[in-house]
Formats: C-alpha cells, structure tokens, sequence
C-alpha cells in the first residue's frame, strides 16, 4: 500500500487542482453552495491549503477538507470529505433558504473547522518530521563511508609512503594542496549533513483558509417547491 508522502502524484494533483480553483484573498464568492441528492441534511465542508517550510526554505503543501455538520460533529473522513468538495454540481437555492438552514450555525462550524484544519497541519508536520529523521539516520552513515573513502582517496600514496595517521591526524604536516583538498571534501561533507538536519526541521504551519461550500440536500429544496 502507497503511503502519502508530501510527492505522492496524488497529493500533487491536489495541490495543482487548488492552484487552479482558488480564490483571491480578495474575492468576496468564496462561499459556495451545492445541491446534494443523496444527502440526509445540511452541511459544510470549509477548505483549506496548508503549508509547511522546512530549514532549507522548501515548501510543500496540502490541501485539507473538513466537513461539520449542523449538530457541530466534524467528520473524521478526511479523504472522502476532500472528493467531495471538488463536486461542482448545479445546484440553485434560494438565498432565504440558505438562510434557514444555515444562518444559524455555519460561522461556528467554520471556526470549528478551522481549529480541526490546525490540528490536522500539526499533525502533518510532525509525522513528515518523523519521516525526514528516519531519512536522516539512514543517509548519515552512506554519508560518514563517503567521507572516508574520499579523503583516504585524496591522501592516496602520501598516507602509504609516508605510514602516519594522517586521515584523521595533524594536518598542518601535510602538503598545503592536499590540506586545500581535504578542506573543500569537508566543507561538502559538513553541507550535506547540515542539509538533512534542516530538512527534519519545519517552521510552524501556515493554514490558509480557501472557503465554504454549502451542501443542502436535494429532499429539502424539492420539498419547499
């Protein structure tokens, strides 16, 4: 079974689809309703796009879906509630209808929904955290083997002839171009581990709310014609 690391095709094609779709910060249409057949009664699935940033200033994002209901219950299907979302389904009701089956309660749900989507990017960082460390612990020793190979590879037969422990002893013995080789192999050395560690960091989320889609099943709407 694939696991859903941040370059899975499917959480790319996510990513690609709200680039697509989302609206400006600007935009005041970022409330949206949907007229759903089979749904036994009003609620809201609020969108959101998370992003993380780790110690090398690299992004990745996520696309995050909750759904609340009107007793305030916040679905714990994640993935289902994020298909559904992308339903763009036609679906015209009355803005007085709107009203009553939604006035009362849908700011709260989306606050609730909001904290859920937090909740949710906390939990993302620490698992792609957990996932970059364990990265981290198998690169390092195919890291420390580089390393020793390339400097016993740098100090070739000058180590041999001369039978000192040159690898790791006094360096101001050795003649200055090996010295120069050896300190551009360990400043390659000290960036790439410099580098794994800071990918296992990441600054806190940044959830950026996207908007509000509005499900009113259809039972509702045929029943009030």
């Amino acid at each position: 079974q694939d696991v859903l690391h941040e370059e899975h095709p499917l959480l790319e094609a996510a990513i690609r689809w709200v680039r697509s779709t989302r609206f400006r910060r600007d935009d005041d249409h970022r409330l949206a309703c949907v007229v759903v057949p089979d749904l036994a009664e009003p609620d809201l699935i609020a969108t959101f796009l998370i992003t993380l940033q780790d110690g090398t200033a690299a992004k990745v994002e996520r696309f995050e879906a909750v759904r609340v209901s009107a007793k305030l219950e916040v679905s714990k299907d994640s993935v289902s509630d994020e298909q559904v979302s992308r339903l763009t389904l036609p679906g015209n009701v009355p803005i007085g209808r709107l009203q009553e089956l939604f006035g009362a309660w849908w700011h709260p749900a989306r606050t609730i929904a909001e904290a859920h989507a937090g909740r949710r990017s906390t939990d993302w960082k620490e698992e792609l955290e957990t996932f970059r460390n364990l990265e981290r612990d198998i690169q390092k020793p195919e890291i420390d083997r580089w390393d020793h190979s390339t400097r016993e590879a740098i100090l070739g037969d000058y180590a041999r002839q001369t039978q000192q422990p040159l690898l790791f002893g006094d360096a101001p013995a050795l003649p200055p171009a090996l010295r120069r080789r050896l300190d551009e192999h360990r400043k390659r050395v000290e960036l790439q581990r410099s580098i794994l560690d800071r990918r296992a960091h990441f600054e806190a989320p940044l959830v950026e709310p996207l908007g509000v889609l509005l499900r009113v099943p259809a039972s509702l709407i045929e029943g009030s014609r």
